[in-house]
């Protein structure tokens, strides 16, 4: 076993490694290397001469970037992985673009976002929450202990949440509320999946619209309660039981702050911190904290269950609605 004088060497290597590679991937980016590899493969020669950029310099690079898994290399052939064309459609400046505003913010000469960027940014990389829902469908069972359920989400997103729960039910049905931007996004996979007539959107802010009647038998609230504050999360938890059914549930779903803050994984400080840039009164909460919005709202006590799909800490709370709402 390492010594602590060998962990702390270690880490300050990894901390070096991790700067280097982030400037490493910015000046790939800004010479044109990553636009030609996302354009096919490419040997050394073909990429030095597309960039007009320095041979010695660019073959180290290329070595920290297929030392990442950014890039791959075959025999004399350089490729763009999966993760690469993740990026470039996604997050093609790292978040350069809401994390240069840290220092002006620190310094209160700028504001947080408003959380409009936040959301729909979230909206756009939302598919990559498909083992988060996959998860939580099996966690809750549906088609099995739950089903022919009819469903609200509130804030639906891109729509892979409750699209995967009606997927493992065919008598389940979805009633979706969000801006227009999120509902086209969500019936984009719906219909990929063919489950359009199991399926409504209605377009309208999630944080205040008005909900479709119910009674619903259950109500998602997928990754909204993060970028609020707490009295406007009670406030939407108790209009989500007001049209929930008596002993129906209500079901968040979201990323949480663990108990111990000594567990908190770097995905999971990165995302808190994203929260803070983007969103005015955004953070993660822990499930206990959570858990007791609920109950102020009028559920009975939360039970949660870990979601272990993401680097991050996601879970899923669920409270039941009881005969009468106080």
């Amino acid at each position: 076993m390492a010594n602590q004088q060998e962990l702390t060497i270690r880490k300050y290597w990894t901390l070096i490694g991790i700067n280097s590679t982030a400037h490493a991937i910015r000046a790939a980016r800004e010479v044109g290397l990553f636009q030609q590899l996302l354009s096919g493969q490419k040997t050394f020669g073909e990429l030095v001469d597309a960039c007009d950029i320095q041979p010695n310099l660019t073959t180290r690079i290329l070595d920290v970037l297929v030392a990442s898994g950014l890039i791959e290399q075959y025999a004399e052939h350089y490729a763009a992985s999966q993760t690469l064309g993740l990026l470039a459609q996604y997050d093609s400046d790292l978040g350069d673009y809401y994390l240069d505003s840290m220092v002006g913010q620190l310094r209160c000469d700028l504001p947080a976002g408003n959380g409009d960027a936040y959301r729909r940014h979230q909206v756009a990389r939302g598919w990559t929450r498909t083992p988060l829902a996959m998860q939580a469908a099996a966690v809750l069972e549906i088609g099995q202990k739950r089903r022919d359920l009819r469903i609200l989400e509130i804030g639906c997103g891109s729509g892979v949440w409750t699209s995967t729960l009606a997927f493992r039910d065919p008598g389940t049905t979805i009633v979706a509320i969000d801006h227009a931007d999120a509902l086209g996004e969500a019936k984009t996979m719906i219909e990929s999946i063919d489950l359009q007539n199991r399926w409504k959107g209605i377009e309208g802010d999630p944080t205040s619209g008005e909900l479709p009647e119910g009674p619903f038998d259950l109500v998602v609230i997928p990754e909204l309660l993060q970028t609020i504050d707490d009295a406007l999360a009670v406030t939407i938890l108790g209009r989500a039981a007001d049209v929930t059914r008596p002993d129906g549930e209500v079901a968040v779903i979201d990323f949480f702050d663990p108990i111990d803050a000594k567990k908190r994984s770097l995905a999971t400080a990165v995302q808190n911190l994203e929260l803070g840039l983007r969103t005015p009164l955004g953070r993660l909460r822990t499930a206990p904290e959570a858990s007791q919005l609920m109950v102020g709202a009028g559920l009975t006590s939360a039970l949660y269950a870990p979601l272990t799909n993401a680097p991050q800490n996601a879970g899923l709370l669920m409270g039941t609605r009881p005969e009468t709402l106080n």
